[in-house]
């Protein structure tokens, strides 16, 4: 709503702080402090990441001299879950500053990355880990562990298709910043902010206005710029009154599971998108919405087509209120235990 929202600890508690222009915050009274794990254990370091439809708020504090990360979850912003440690012990130790500035960051869907720091300046430490699931790291065990590093409070940022790390100097003296690769890891099936990809997209049928939009009027949070929303008629416009048919390019899929995205409304005969074989037409799945534009992510068996050459098919055929389907793409999935 035109604000800034800052949330910080104050060594108690949680609280939120607000600005008209993102510099000058003041403390946001109405809301009062949000959640605490107790006095004297300096609850800190907050970072929020949306996922799974919620968000997630990471923090450190040190009951009984111990560090931990916790995780609280929300949908409001101003009400939040119990508490959940995600990360505690392991290689990174237990002290009280073992679990310093915790940042979560989700790289392709389903696959998350914790960095945990456990020391500053020139000496610095921050430990890494891997999980499908976001609020667990690894309780006292390194089953998730990934790697670490020679920086401290480290923050994950992303421009135009490119990570970056950002870390203190080992001096402290300032802010560095240094390009990150992620390796080994499953890419999206589709690349849909390619012009040339978005291109192989066609309208087979109907009166949608594009195949593609780059929509912000709801909170559609795809994981990519462009995606395929069929009611979508301009930045901030819809008309669910459209309806047509859309088709990809041929694929195949090299894991049993894949995570799809889609959102809109909840009519599996006229909504939805469906992977199809690219010869006989034959359906193999099928999915629709939740008469929600949230681009969740959907965990579906591909056995029956692994290996095969399919296309996805995006279907509307209705002009009635939720009459519309959005499609973010889909990225494949191999479970934790497998990795």
């Amino acid at each position: 709503k035109g604000r800034y929202w800052m949330m910080y600890g104050d060594w108690d508690n949680m609280r939120f702080a607000v600005s008209k222009k993102g510099k000058d915050f003041e403390r946001y009274q109405k809301a009062g402090i949000l959640f605490t794990e107790g006095p004297h254990v300096n609850n800190r370091d907050p970072m929020m990441l949306f996922t799974k439809g919620k968000w997630h708020c990471y923090y450190t504090a040190f009951p009984a001299e111990r560090g931990y990360v916790y995780c609280r979850t929300s949908d409001t912003l101003m009400k939040w879950s119990d508490p959940v440690i995600v990360s505690y012990g392991g290689v990174a130790g237990n002290n009280p500053y073992s679990c310093e500035c915790p940042h979560v960051v989700e790289i392709v869907p389903g696959h998350y990355f914790l960095f945990r720091t456990q020391y500053y300046g020139p000496g610095a430490k921050t430990t890494v880990y891997h999980s499908d699931n976001p609020r667990l790291f690894g309780i006292d065990n390194d089953s998730y562990y990934v790697t670490q590093m020679n920086l401290c409070a480290p923050e994950i940022v992303t421009l135009d298709g490119r990570y970056y790390i950002a870390a203190l100097n080992p001096h402290l003296d300032g802010i560095r910043l240094a390009r990150l690769k992620w390796k080994s890891f499953t890419k999206p099936v589709f690349d849909f902010d390619s012009q040339s990809h978005r291109a192989e997209w066609t309208q087979k049928d109907g009166d949608l206005a594009s195949v593609f939009t780059n929509s912000t009027r709801n909170w559609f949070h795809p994981r990519t710029e462009y995606f395929i929303g069929t009611a979508e008629t301009g930045p901030k416009e819809f008309e669910d009154a459209r309806t047509g048919m859309i088709e990809g390019p041929e694929f195949s899929v090299r894991t049993e599971q894949c995570v799809f995205y889609v959102s809109g409304g909840n009519d599996r005969d006229r909504l939805y998108v469906a992977v199809i074989d690219a010869k006989t037409e034959k359906e193999y799945l099928r999915l629709t919405g939740k008469n929600s534009n949230l681009l969740e992510p959907i965990l579906a068996d591909c056995r029956p087509f692994l290996g095969k050459s399919v296309k996805i098919r995006v279907a509307d055929r209705s002009k009635e209120p939720w009459g519309h389907i959005n499609f973010g793409g889909i990225v494949e999935h191999t479970p934790e235990k497998d990795r």
